[in-house]
C-alpha cells in the first residue's frame, strides 16, 4: 500500500508603499470631551481592540504634539469620518475592581449598547437604561455534572439582562427568548426599544453595524516551497526534503470584519506555478509600518498536487 504525505509550508512578505504613513499611528479626524469646558476637535489616534478602550491619544492638528488621555482623564472621545464614538464608564473586568474604560458606544439612547475588548482580547457587551445601571451581557458555555456525566450548557443570563434593562416593552420581551448572542442581533433589540416604546429619534446618526466584505482578484509574485516526502518509494521513517522557488498567479479571496479590525483580513489563494497546482490560505496583518511604507507579511499552509 502507497502512504504519501505531502506538507508543504510557505512564507510570503509583500512591501507597499503608502503615503503619509507614520510608524505606530493611524490619526483620524476626531475629537475628545475634557471633563470641564467645551469639546475639543482635531485628529484621534484610531486604534485596534483593547487600546481603544484604555487611552485616547489626539491632537489638535498634524503639526500639534500629541496627547495622551486616559479614561479616568475624558467624559468620552470619538472618531466622526468613522462614525465611532467611544465613553467613559467604570466597569470590573477579570475579576478585578471597577475602573473607567472607554467603552464604544453601538447604540444610543434612553437604552444603551457598548462594546468593548479587554487587554484578554475578550469580546464584552453592556446595557445601560434608566431601569437598570450600566450590566455586562454574558454569554459562554457552563461545565455542569448531572448522574455523574459532565455537559457543557450555554449560558443565557444576557437575556434576563436586556429583559431587565428593556422592561415594559412587550414588543421586545417577547423576542428575548430567541434571540442570539450576535451583536447585531442585540443592536437591534436595543434600537427597537428606543424606537418603538421610548420614542426616541436620535440626533445624530447612530453608528453602523457590524459588516464582513468579501473582495475577489487576482495574485501574482515570486513563492518558495519547502516540501516534506514520507513513504514509496522510500523505506519506513525516510523521509526527503526539496524546495522549489518560482512565479506563481492566480485567483484570491479577502474576507475582513469590522468588528475583528479594520485592517485585518483573512484571505484564501489558489496559485499555479509550472510545476504543481497549489491551494493555501493566508493571514494577512497589514499594521507594521516603516517609515512611509507599509509591510504586508504573510504566513500560508499549502498542499500540493503535482
Amino acid at each position: 500500500m502507497r502512504n504519501n504525505y505531502l506538507f508543504l509550508v510557505s512564507y510570503g512578505f509583500l512591501l507597499s508603499f503608502a503615503h503619509d504613513a507614520q510608524a505606530q499611528t493611524n490619526f483620524r479626524p476626531g475629537y475628545v470631551l475634557p471633563l470641564a469646558g467645551d469639546t475639543l476637535h482635531g485628529e484621534v489616534d484610531s486604534r485596534e481592540g483593547r487600546l481603544n478602550a484604555q487611552r485616547a491619544r489626539f491632537r489638535t492638528s498634524a503639526e500639534a504634539p500629541v496627547t495622551t488621555y486616559s479614561p479616568a482623564e475624558l467624559k468620552g472621545y470619538g472618531l466622526t469620518a468613522e462614525n465611532r464614538h467611544y465613553r467613559s464608564l467604570p466597569v470590573a473586568v477579570g475579576g478585578a475592581a471597577s475602573k473607567p474604560y472607554f467603552l464604544e458606544i453601538l447604540v444610543d439612547g434612553p437604552a444603551s449598547l457598548f462594546f468593548m475588548r479587554d487587554s484578554e482580547q475578550r469580546e464584552m457587551y453592556y446595557v445601560a437604561s434608566a431601569k437598570l445601571p450600566l450590566a455586562p451581557l454574558e454569554h459562554g458555555m457552563q461545565q455542569e455534572v448531572k448522574n455523574g456525566q459532565t455537559y457543557m450548557r450555554e449560558q443565557k443570563t444576557y437575556r434576563n439582562m436586556l429583559a431587565a434593562a428593556l422592561a415594559g416593552c412587550p414588543v421586545v420581551q417577547g423576542q428575548l427568548p430567541r434571540l442570539p448572542f450576535q451583536e447585531n442581533a442585540l443592536r437591534k433589540i436595543v434600537s427597537l426599544y428606543n424606537s418603538d416604546c421610548a420614542g426616541y429619534q436620535p440626533l445624530r446618526p447612530q453608528p453602523g453595524a457590524t459588516t464582513t466584505h468579501v473582495t475577489w482578484g487576482l495574485m501574482a509574485g515570486a513563492v518558495q516551497h519547502r516540501l516534506s516526502y514520507t513513504g514509496f518509494p522510500y523505506k519506513d521513517g525516510e523521509t526527503t526534503h526539496q524546495t522549489h522557488s518560482g512565479l506563481a498567479v492566480g485567483p484570491v479571496f479577502q474576507v475582513s470584519s469590522s468588528r475583528v479590525s479594520q485592517r485585518l483580513s483573512l484571505g484564501w489563494a489558489c496559485s499555479t506555478s509550472p510545476k504543481s497546482m497549489r491551494l493555501k490560505a493566508t493571514v494577512e496583518i497589514p499594521t507594521v509600518l516603516l517609515g512611509s511604507a507599509s509591510a504586508t507579511a504573510s504566513t500560508s499552509l499549502t498542499c500540493a498536487f503535482p
